[in-house]
C-alpha cells in the first residue's frame, strides 16, 4: 500500500472507527487485553504496514462504520463494506502492564501507544467535571477509573517499562486541575524521578499554568516537550465547546507557546486541534500561526464518544483530515518543522496524519 492510500485509510479509520464481531474480539483481547477499552485516552492501538493506528472499536458510532476486522487463519483481516483490504495486527501489551506497582496494576495507566511511546495517564482527574464545565467533546468523566496516582508510584510503573525497553519515549498525561499550576508541579516531579530509571524523552500534556514560570520548572525537571491543547481556534466556539477550559484566554495560550519555544526549543511544544468541529479554514489558519511560533499542530478527528456531549453530532470528514495534514505538513515544510522531531506522544502520531502526510 502506497503514501497516499495509506493516509486516506488511516484518516477514515480515525473518523469512522471500526466494529469486530465477537471472535475478532476474543481474539484481540488474547493479545491485548485492554482493546476494548471506551475513551479517547487510550482506546485500541493497530498497525498497518509498521504505521500506528489509534483507532474506537467499542464506541456505539463503530457499529456504522463501513470497516471491520475479521478472523482469517490466525490472522486478523481488515474489511471495508465486506471486502477485504488488508492484514491488520493489534499492538501487543508488553507483560510489565498485567504487573503491579505499590498495589496499582500498571497497565490500568500506562500503555505503549506504539512500539517506540508509552501513554501514562495518572492524573485521572478533571475538575471541569465537578463545575460541569467539561468540555463537550471529552470522555474523561466517563472513565472507570477516577484517581490521582503518587508520583513515586507512577515512577516505579515508568521504570518497568524502562526495564523492558530502555528507548520508550514517555507521554505524560492528565485532566486539568485548579491549581495556578494547572498540574505541572504534579507532572514535574514525575519527571525527575523517572530520570532515575533511565528516562531521556519525556513530553508532557497540560493546561498553560496561571504563571508561566512553572514552564521552565518543568523543563528543568527533565521534561524534553510540553504539549498545551488550544483544541478549538475560534474564540467564540471555544467558549460554547470548553466552557472551563476557555477561562484560560488564546492570548494566554499565545505568550505560553513563547515561554515553551524559549525554553524547550523549536519543534518540542505542541498543540491538539479538533477537527470535525470548527472549520478547516481556522484550523488552517491557526496552525500557521502556531508554525510561525515554532510550536507543531496535531490535528485530531472528533469522535462522538459515548460519554461526551456531543454524542449526537456528526462525524468527522476524513478527506477534510486529509486535506488539513497536507496543507500543515507544507507549512511545517516551510518553516523547517517536523512532527517527527518531537520525541513522545507528537511522534507516536497514532491518533493524527502529520507523519504520514510528510511521504507523500
Amino acid at each position: 500500500m502506497n503514501s497516499k492510500e495509506l493516509i486516506k485509510l488511516k484518516a477514515k479509520l480515525l473518523c469512522y472507527g471500526i466494529k469486530a464481531d465477537r471472535n475478532a474480539k476474543i481474539f484481540m483481547k488474547e493479545i491485548n487485553n485492554y482493546v476494548l477499552d471506551k475513551g479517547f485516552m487510550h482506546a485500541a492501538h493497530f498497525m498497518i504496514d509498521n504505521v500506528i493506528i489509534n483507532t474506537c472499536i467499542e464506541e456505539e458510532f463503530c457499529l456504522k462504520s463501513p470497516f471491520s476486522i475479521k478472523v482469517i487463519s490466525e490472522h486478523l483481516g481488515l474489511y471495508e463494506n465486506d471486502s477485504f483490504v488488508t492484514e491488520i495486527d493489534v499492538l501487543k501489551l508488553p507483560k510489565w502492564c498485567n504487573e503491579y506497582a505499590e498495589g496499582y496494576r500498571i497497565g490500568d495507566y500506562l500503555r505503549p501507544h506504539s512500539d517506540n511511546c508509552v501513554a501514562c495517564w495518572p492524573y485521572l482527574l478533571c475538575n471541569y467535571y465537578s463545575q460541569n464545565k467539561q468540555c463537550k467533546f471529552c470522555s474523561m468523566g466517563n472513565y472507570h477509573i477516577q484517581t490521582i496516582i503518587p508520583e513515586y508510584v507512577v515512577a516505579k510503573m515508568i521504570g518497568k517499562s524502562l526495564e523492558y525497553n530502555p528507548q520508550y519515549e514517555i507521554a505524560l498525561s492528565g485532566g486539568t486541575c485548579h491549581e495556578p499550576d494547572h498540574s505541572i508541579g504534579y507532572f514535574s516531579k514525575v519527571c525527575q524521578l523517572i530520570q532515575e530509571y533511565g528516562a531521556e524523552y519525556i513530553s508532557v500534556e497540560t493546561a498553560p499554568p496561571a504563571d508561566l514560570k512553572y514552564i521552565k520548572e518543568l523543563k528543568n525537571s527533565g521534561a524534553t516537550a510540553i504539549i498545551m491543547n488550544l483544541e478549538i481556534a475560534d474564540e467564540q466556539l471555544r467558549k460554547a465547546l470548553c466552557p472551563g477550559k476557555a477561562s484560560i484566554s488564546q492570548l494566554h495560550y499565545m505568550k505560553a507557546y513563547e515561554k515553551a519555544v524559549n525554553c524547550f526549543g523549536n519543534g518540542n511544544v505542541s498543540c491538539v486541534l479538533i477537527a470535525g468541529i470548527q472549520s478547516s479554514d481556522d484550523i488552517i489558519r491557526k496552525s500557521e500561526e502556531l508554525i510561525n511560533l515554532g510550536v507543531i499542530p496535531t490535528i485530531i478527528p472528533f469522535k462522538p464518544l459515548d460519554g461526551c456531549m456531543l454524542k449526537k453530532h456528526p462525524l468527522t470528514n476524513p478527506n477534510d483530515l486529509v486535506l488539513i495534514a497536507t496543507e500543515i505538513e507544507k507549512m511545517l515544510s516551510k518553516y523547517g518543522l517536523t512532527a517527527d522531531e518531537q520525541m513522545g506522544c507528537t511522534r507516536c502520531n497514532g491518533c493524527s496524519l502529520e507523519s504520514l502526510a510528510a511521504h507523500i
